[in-house]
């Protein structure tokens, strides 16, 4: 968005010539924005958790990023745009494949171009599934705790993106009016900024947690980054436990940054 290639308030047939333009079809209405936040009406879950069935495409090696985007809109439009928050895999990679046609550029240079060089983050920082032409824009990266710090580092100092781009960034998208339809057990009681939540301990949204605060993005298998956007520290658990990861490593994150905010308040 910085750049200037995309927008929030862009919609997807701008982009994708087989999206929908008929104004009768919800599917019109649905915003650049909306799939960040993951209210765009896509539904569909990320088959991470024991039973969970998945988006099938997202896993897909064979096929191309546009073409599971093309399948999602076919297959999983759920709700009205805005009305409801999904958690899921497929409104990133409607996102993504927007990216792409905005930009000519594939996935992996676009990363490599916006994020890897300017940050110099190790090669061990990829997207790993499905693959190179359908990259699992959701959850698909590998990386370390060390790259990662460089990430968190850089949106601390304010080196990364733009101020409008980091407010917009952080800000609430999931206000009252949104329905949860599917959330994550570790999030209740938080809500949803764009690709990452908004943190509220207590497990209840109040409004002490409207401002400037925790931005988290827990990973299934317990890779927990967070980013106190207010005080600007930072934090990073780097672990692989198969099932129910963030579980474990959330509350550890969360007792970590407690002690660094009672440090940091110390006189």
């Amino acid at each position: 968005m910085d750049e200037g290639a995309l927008a929030l308030s862009d919609s997807p047939q701008r982009y994708l010539p087989w999206w929908t333009s008929d104004a009768t079809d919800p599917r019109s209405r649905v915003t650049l924005e909306q799939l960040l936040s993951f209210t765009s009406g896509l539904s569909g879950s990320d088959g991470l958790a024991p039973g969970d069935e998945g988006v099938p495409c997202v896993e897909d090696a064979n096929t191309t990023l546009e073409a599971c985007a093309q399948n999602i809109y076919e297959g999983y439009f759920s709700f009205e745009p805005g009305s409801a928050f999904f958690y899921g895999p497929t409104h990133l990679q409607v996102a993504a494949a927007m990216a792409q046609a905005a930009t000519g550029e594939g996935w992996g240079a676009l990363f490599e171009r916006l994020l890897r060089a300017p940050l110099a983050l190790s090669r061990r920082t990829f997207y790993a599934a499905a693959s190179p032409s359908n990259p699992r824009a959701a959850g698909g990266a590998t990386s370390t705790a060390e790259d990662y710090a460089r990430v968190l580092t850089a949106l601390a100092a304010r080196g990364l993106l733009s101020e409008a781009s980091r407010e917009a960034l952080g800000r609430d998208h999931t206000p009252s009016g949104v329905a949860l339809e599917s959330i994550p057990a570790v999030a209740a009681g938080w809500r949803y900024a764009l690709g990452c939540w908004r943190e509220c301990l207590g497990g209840a949204y109040v409004p002490s947690c409207e401002g400037p605060g925790v931005l988290s993005s827990p990973g299934a298998f317990g890779f927990y980054p967070w980013l106190d956007a207010a005080r600007g520290y930072w934090g990073v658990v780097a672990t692989r436990i198969p099932v129910r990861g963030a579980s474990v490593t959330v509350p550890l994150g969360q007792a970590w940054y407690a002690r660094a905010l009672r440090a940091l308040e110390a006189p």
